[in-house]
């Protein structure tokens, strides 16, 4: 499980080769083998014998912005073994099978929204019209993606970014138009969002980025070496690319959660400027996310639990590198 720790002024320590959480009144000893992450969203305090405690068992922590989204890690130097598939990580760009495996990603994105967009459009009978031409102009990107050739990377780059930038358009126009009006947004924004769909949304995003890094580090992939994603300094371009094809999962989730009215406006805060998930919605997505995320479902051919199929991806990555 991924370890959340949100309120202001809570100690992490340690205690017994265990992690020790204390808050008030609370007093509260986690085992190891529950752990997979750690998430810090607020002002803590962190001893440093859970800092040790963590590099030892190999479990990162994550610290992230009132929006949910990743700015920095804290974890073990043990991926740094893998030297082997991170020089094969650096050459792997310059060679025609990154063509393939970046275009295959990305594809996988497309036919999970593509899924997403005909699941919505069987069960909203909301502007019907509109949102099957939009499912029709989306069909048509998606299949010239397919077709897309190109020698190396920085020729497909900029034909790729435009299609799925064109298909992103007609994606979110239909997912809005699915939702009902208090949740209904003009457009995808991201940090900060505009709106509550868009705030709970970057919120999943956020916990799905801190799964698959991990699966990267795992996998003994380096997660700032990114293949379509140009390298940025310290961040983890890799995890840029690798989270691409489960996106939609959020996006499904989040949109039978709005169907379901399951979703509250007091689950969100507004500033001049920006919408963010407050506690309350905290409290209801991160326990129903992280259950959503070990059900098991048919993806890519396999049938597994969602994080498994993210392992899984980090995995064969890996092994491509090393039989390259």
């Amino acid at each position: 499980m991924i370890l959340f720790l949100d309120t202001q002024g809570l100690l992490l320590s340690t205690r017994n080769g265990c992690f020790r959480v204390i808050h008030g009144k609370i007093d509260k000893i986690i085992g190891l083998n529950k752990i997979t992450s750690i998430v810090v969203s607020s002002k803590i305090q962190i001893d440093s014998t859970a800092l040790v405690l963590s590099f030892k068992a190999d479990i990162p922590i994550y610290f992230t912005d009132k929006f949910g989204a990743v700015v920095g890690v804290s974890r073990s130097i043990g991926f740094s073994l893998a030297s082997q598939i991170r020089r094969e990580q650096v050459l792997f760009v310059k060679k025609k099978k990154a063509i393939s495996w970046v275009k295959d990603i990305h594809i996988l994105k497309l036919n999970g929204q593509l899924a997403n967009m005909k699941f919505a459009l069987d069960r909203k009978t909301k502007d019907q019209e509109g949102r099957l031409k939009k499912l029709k102009n989306f069909e048509l990107i998606l299949n010239s993606i397919s077709g897309l050739k190109a020698k190396n990377m920085d020729v497909l780059r900029p034909s790729l970014l435009g299609k799925e930038g064109a298909a992103a358009r007609a994606y979110w126009q239909s997912m809005a138009l699915s939702l009902d009006t208090a949740f209904h947004f003009e457009a995808r924004s991201q940090n900060p969002a505009q709106d509550p769909f868009n705030a709970a949304l970057n919120y999943l995003y956020g916990i799905l980025y801190t799964k698959v890094e991990s699966a990267i580090y795992t996998a003994g992939l380096d997660a700032t070496l990114g293949i379509f994603h140009t390298d940025q300094y310290q961040k983890p371009t890799l995890a840029f690319d690798l989270i691409e094809p489960f996106r939609p999962w959020a996006d499904r989730f989040l949109l039978e959660l709005c169907w379901q009215g399951e979703i509250e406006l007091n689950f969100f805060d507004k500033s001049m400027d920006s919408v963010k998930l407050n506690k309350n919605g905290k409290r209801l997505l991160i326990p129903r996310f992280l259950e959503f995320m070990e059900a098991k479902t048919t993806f890519n051919n396999q049938i597994c639990t969602r994080n498994t199929h993210i392992s899984r991806m980090a995995g064969a990555l890996s092994i491509q590198l090393l039989n390259l």
